[in-house]
């Protein structure tokens, strides 16, 4: 009699779940599998707002294949303490008219918390400005005899909003 051995699933899941977002290129790969597979849960748990999904001005058709080429780490040019990388990946595809076409494509792919570091920075920055505002509107107001404006409440980004993976892909693009 044969003996089957089998592993217990819930005891891969940590493993499995690491191993598909644990690096930008491993989160580019889960997403264009998504793709490939036809699996919209799959191409969104790679999205880094699920509620908006992955932005593309041209979006990829019927995958045929993929390779990643490489990654580079870039840093945001209005915030120089958010970094974010671009993965190249080379992607057969067929096209409209049924042909396959191999075109490398760039991913901009995060760290979820930095994501989020740098977008409660930017709203840091918009409410600090805002508040600026309308500090003088109400100068100018109290000048002219005229009540001051209760200022709005400031806006605060809240973490539930981005993945809780990893790294997540905010948008890609054709070259």
């Amino acid at each position: 009699m044969k003996r089957i051995f089998a592993i217990p699933a819930i005891a891969l899941l940590p493993l499995l779940g690491c191993q598909s977002a644990s690096s930008p290129e491993n989160v580019v790969s889960l997403y264009l599998g998504g793709l490939q597979n036809q699996q919209p849960q799959q191409q969104k748990e790679a999205a880094c707002f699920a509620s908006e999904g992955v932005k593309a001005k041209q979006p990829l058709l019927e995958i045929q294949k993929w390779e990643i080429l490489d990654k580079e780490i870039k840093t945001e040019s209005d915030d120089p303490d958010s970094k974010y990388s671009l993965v190249r990946a080379k992607i057969q595809e067929k096209s409209l008219g049924g042909m396959v076409v191999d075109r490398t494509w760039i991913f901009k792919v995060w760290n979820s918390t930095e994501l989020f570091e740098r977008n409660k920075r930017m709203f840091d920055k918009s409410n600090r400005d805002g508040q600026r505002v309308m500090q003088q509107a109400n100068e100018v107001l109290k000048a002219a005899g005229k009540e001051p404006v209760e200022a709005p409440k400031p806006i605060v980004p809240n973490r539930e909003q981005y993945s809780s993976r990893p790294y997540c892909i905010v948008a890609y693009e054709g070259q």
